[in-house]
């Protein structure tokens, strides 16, 4: 169908990796650029495969910096893996452990532990939730058992409402709320939104450019190789937009990333205090903690600690 008349410029989608892989491949022989405002699956940031693929949304292999910055903001040199099963989530763990552990190994030394991996295979349809409960049960506590008190979490958003909710069913208000919070949150709409000035602020660059290389769509649109004028177009946008700065990088988005903090706490006037406990009221709120830019995090707002300290680096030694 993209092949037949009329001549498509670009193809704007949120179609998932399994689609938008096909389609961005085949799009290659159609001279067609591919920008998805949903797809973070790190297995599209193969360029030599998927060549003419952008993306506004950032891929889930950048967030894997911004947590090393948290592990090194609180020295947490001693932390747990969790992540779905899958390879949107498997090749972004994998990244995060060889990146951590390499750079140690590439100054001799020893830093970083992660202390235990597991992965969840979350299973989906009818009659499912008390198996994923009791797989998901069972890892936790192994992470417990080995005295894992950090634990980073690689996974979407059905199975977090999971991991996160799972203890008891008192906590039914408390998933309630999450969901709300999530849903009301349209998190892809604001990505579209910039994806497409990012696609306008492209063609307009290139029909203002007053050289041999201006653009004209009765002409150049059908010329082999056009696409490569586009993309070098998208690389030297530079913009504020509602997802904050928008820049790409070899089709990648380049950005600050938010870190943010949910906290279940006892609403009190205007004051959100903590610890909230079952059987009280208590409210979910949503918090922005940190900036994180390439050079470090920059903080929004205080972190706010369940308990009378935050986690220390205190641990259990096990002898066998």
């Amino acid at each position: 169908m993209l092949s037949k008349p009329p001549k498509r410029l670009v193809l704007f989608t949120n179609a998932c990796q399994s689609v938008i892989g096909q389609v961005t491949e085949t799009a290659t022989y159609l001279q067609l650029p591919v920008f998805s405002y949903t797809e973070t699956d790190s297995s599209l940031a193969a360029r030599e495969k998927y060549n003419n693929f952008f993306r506004t949304v950032p891929s889930d292999l950048m967030h894997n910096h911004v947590r090393r910055q948290i592990l090194q903001r609180y020295n947490w040199t001693r932390f747990g893996l969790v992540y779905q099963t899958g390879s949107q989530f498997t090749l972004a763990a994998n990244d995060f452990s060889s990146k951590l552990i390499g750079k140690d190994k590439k100054y001799g030394i020893q830093k970083w532990e992660i202390n235990l991996t597991r992965s969840i295979s979350y299973r989906t349809g009818k009659n499912t939730y008390e198996e994923n409960k009791k797989s998901i049960q069972n890892i936790l506590n192994d992470f417990e058992t080995r005295d894992v008190r950090i634990i980073i979490g690689n996974f979407n958003q059905t199975v977090a409402e999971h991991v996160f909710c799972h203890t008891s069913a008192a906590l039914s208000e408390y998933i309630t709320q999450y969901k709300n919070k999530i849903s009301s949150t349209g998190f892809f709409h604001a990505y579209a939104y910039d994806g497409l000035w990012s696609i306008a602020l492209a063609f307009q660059h290139l029909l203002n450019t007053n050289d041999d290389n201006h653009y004209n769509f009765t002409s150049n649109v059908y010329e082999h190789g056009w696409t490569s004028k586009f993309k070098a177009a998208v690389q030297k946008l530079d913009f504020y937009g509602v997802t904050g700065r928008v820049q790409y990088s070899d089709g990648e988005r380049v950005g600050e990333i938010v870190v943010e903090q949910y906290i279940a706490c006892r609403i009190t006037g205007n004051i959100c205090e903590i610890p909230c406990h079952n059987g009280e009221e208590c409210s979910l709120k949503l918090v922005k903690i940190f900036l994180a830019k390439e050079n470090g995090l920059i903080n929004l707002y205080p972190v706010m600690w369940h308990g009378k300290h935050k986690v220390t680096l205190q641990q259990v030694i096990f002898i066998s």
